[in-house]
């Protein structure tokens, strides 16, 4: 498993400081920057999440978690490797002191499982540890998970110690609905750059796409792996305006028509597996 290098320049910061790593799930100032799909692929939000901040309850120290400028809850992580979450809008309890919920386990092992129990409204599900692997993140190996969660069907999801899910770091408290995540960037600075770093969970890296011609005046071809293409998902164009211009089969030839799009940068965004991958185009 390795790096993974997002180029969106709409999403992803420009870099990354030292004093801004952090290999605890709570560490003094680690971000999320989450994208977030409501029923339709096209409906889309974007937020991050954010710790900073000390706070003491019962004795006990935690950190404060931000979403976006909203104070969540707050959160901990013992020597274990185990996280406890606290929400401080009382809409999820749990069973721990100061009502905190237990969030991750990154010290399971394969095999292993863990319930996660929400007080609140008497939610339980189940996660199972299928396999245990580590990720190269900042120079520093991370303890990767895949896990099965049980609950009314099943769904996988993939646990980077420090990190948390894949999708989104409160993930287990959301379960299965009808909302989709993608964890674009951990640990970026701001918004305005043109990349960041997240851990990839899968095979699937920008570098094995080729675009060409690019620039694309009249059209461009998408070549990628024969072992992608079972697992692809989309393939669209956007506009700088996150506007979908143009989409392809989900199989070979990926061939996209740019001769009446207006000159200009876009980006192409391919889902494969559970992975997202982009890059730009030039009209």
């Amino acid at each position: 498993m390795t790096l993974r290098n997002f180029s969106f320049a709409f999403f992803c910061a420009a870099a990354l400081t030292a004093s801004a790593q952090s290999s605890g799930f709570a560490g003094a100032s680690n971000s999320w920057y989450i994208e977030e799909v409501f029923t339709h692929p096209d409906n889309k939000t974007y937020y991050s999440f954010e710790t900073g901040g000390d706070t003491i309850l019962q004795g006990i120290l935690y950190r404060k978690l931000h979403k976006g400028p909203w104070l969540s809850g707050a959160v901990r992580e013992d020597s274990a490797g185990t996280v406890y979450y606290v929400d401080f809008q009382g809409l999820y309890v749990g069973a721990g002191p100061n009502r905190e919920l237990e969030l991750y386990k990154f010290g399971a092992a394969p095999g292993d499982s863990t319930v996660f129990r929400r007080s609140s409204d008497s939610l339980k599900i189940k996660y199972v540890v299928t396999a245990v692997d580590s990720a190269d993140i900042y120079g520093a190996m991370r303890r990767t998970l895949q896990v099965i969660a049980e609950t009314n069907g099943y769904y996988s999801d993939t646990w980077i110690a420090g990190i948390g899910s894949a999708q989104m770091p409160l993930l287990p408290l959301e379960a299965v609905t009808e909302y989709g995540w993608t964890l674009l960037c951990f640990n970026h600075v701001n918004d305005a750059g043109e990349s960041c770093l997240m851990a990839q969970k899968e095979a699937y890296r920008e570098t094995d796409i080729t675009l060409a011609p690019n620039p694309a005046s009249t059209y461009f071809e998408v070549t990628m792996p024969p072992a992608w293409w079972p697992a692809i998902r989309s393939v669209r164009l956007f506009d700088t305006a996150g506007r979908i211009r143009l989409a392809a089969g989900e199989r070979p030839p990926f061939r996209l028509e740019t001769a009446h799009l207006p000159p200009g940068v876009y980006v192409l965004e391919i889902r494969v597996g559970t992975s997202v991958l982009r890059k730009k185009v030039v009209k």
